[in-house]
């Protein structure tokens, strides 16, 4: 059975990513995936900085202000931190994770 059918009969939104990586695997060409991907991260990175920054600018004022900048900026560096992880990571990672 097609990857696509066994996430479409439980129900799951695959997204983008999981047509275009499995078109990669079948034609054993990744361009197209890495397009995708660099295009989502260089788009998401950049919004998450930019709000992070205008945030900044509220650092020392009041006290709910500096804590939308800190939980932001904090978000920022963790969810940066943890994509490094995810793209770094050996892929038996995460099929042993879903074998629960």
């Amino acid at each position: 059975m097609h990857h696509l059918q066994v996430l479409n009969q439980a129900g799951l939104d695959h997204g983008p990513v999981v047509p275009i990586a499995e078109e990669a695997v079948e034609t054993g060409n990744v361009e197209k995936l890495i397009k995708l991907l660099s295009d989502a991260l260089k788009s998401e990175i950049g919004k998450k900085f930019t709000k992070v920054m205008e945030l900044k600018k509220q650092e020392n004022g009041p006290v709910d202000k500096a804590r939308e900048y800190v939980s932001n900026m904090l978000g920022f560096i963790v969810n940066s931190h943890k994509l490094y992880e995810c793209i770094t990571a050996d892929t038996h990672y995460f099929a042993h994770q879903h074998e629960d």
